[in-house]
């Protein structure tokens, strides 16, 4: 629920709200009154049944949830550089990736401890580069090919990469040329 902060559980068979819980840590505890988390809350991905992340761009922390029967618990927050957004889960490496789009970083956690892998920064694929770039690449989307390549959307060069991420650190093995700024992209 984007612009009140917040995580709503939905039966799909009964068509009913189970629960819903706010992000911000002060509305989950008046004593944090004041201390930023869980703003904007953008993407979500589930690892299992009881554990799903919600990115938090405004804050700049991916915000791990326990969900148990009819109860949703923020369980963790997971710092980043810049403002995660799209996100996805790779059952093989048991690695969650978020792309940071206004950091040009692609954060990295590693689900068994939910602890930040990497942030390794995204650019052009060596062949490519004349040099360090500023940035503006704003990776934004996510998918995973069935070999284990990440392909990101860079909205802000139109184009889309190809990324052979390492345990901290991400290759950028090639890029391709889209339409205009690249928002999603799907395998």
């Amino acid at each position: 629920n984007y612009y009140n902060d917040s995580v709503t559980l939905i039966d799909l068979a009964t068509r009913a709200i189970i629960a819903e819980q706010d992000l911000r840590p002060g509305k989950i505890d008046p004593a944090a009154s004041g201390q930023p988390g869980g703003e904007f809350p953008f993407a979500i991905v589930w690892r299992d049944n009881g554990r799903a992340y919600v990115s938090a761009p405004r804050d700049r922390q991916i915000v791990a949830l326990d969900v148990a029967g009819r109860a949703i618990r923020v369980a963790k927050r997971i710092a980043t550089t810049g403002e995660p957004t799209a996100m996805l889960i790779a059952p093989r490496t048991h690695r969650l990736y978020a792309t940071e789009d206004n950091a040009d970083r692609l954060a990295m956690v590693d689900l068994a401890s939910d602890t930040l892998a990497g942030e390794p920064r995204l650019g052009l694929p060596d062949s490519l580069s004349a040099g360090p770039l500023g940035k503006g690449l704003n990776p934004n989307g996510l998918a995973l090919t069935p070999a284990g390549t990440l392909l990101v959307t860079y909205g802000g060069i139109n184009a889309l990469a190809m990324v052979t991420p390492g345990a901290a650190t991400a290759e950028v093995v090639g890029v391709v040329p889209t339409g205009w700024y690249p928002s999603a992209v799907a395998t």
